[in-house]
């Protein structure tokens, strides 16, 4: 999604949003249950990245923003 977002590909990150929505609404009763503090700041930021991504007129550096807050508080609690 953020390579799309980086090319201007808003047609195909707000495919790649809903993608992840699906396989994270999937996920999480076993991500809630591995961490659900954790789990609670890493869905807030998805969120966020979503809806930046699926807005009417998605504005580029709000969506890589958002994106990279959220991707960097998931690699921070993979560590």
């Amino acid at each position: 999604m953020l390579e799309d977002v980086n090319s201007n590909n808003f047609t195909l990150a707000k495919k790649g949003a809903d993608d992840l929505e699906h396989q994270w609404d999937t996920a999480e009763p076993k991500l809630r249950n591995l961490d659900g503090t954790t789990w609670t700041k890493i869905d807030g930021t998805i969120d966020v990245a979503l809806a930046a991504v699926r807005s009417s007129n998605p504005n580029a550096a709000k969506c890589k923003s958002a994106l990279n807050h959220s991707l960097n508080l998931i690699n921070g609690a993979n560590k």
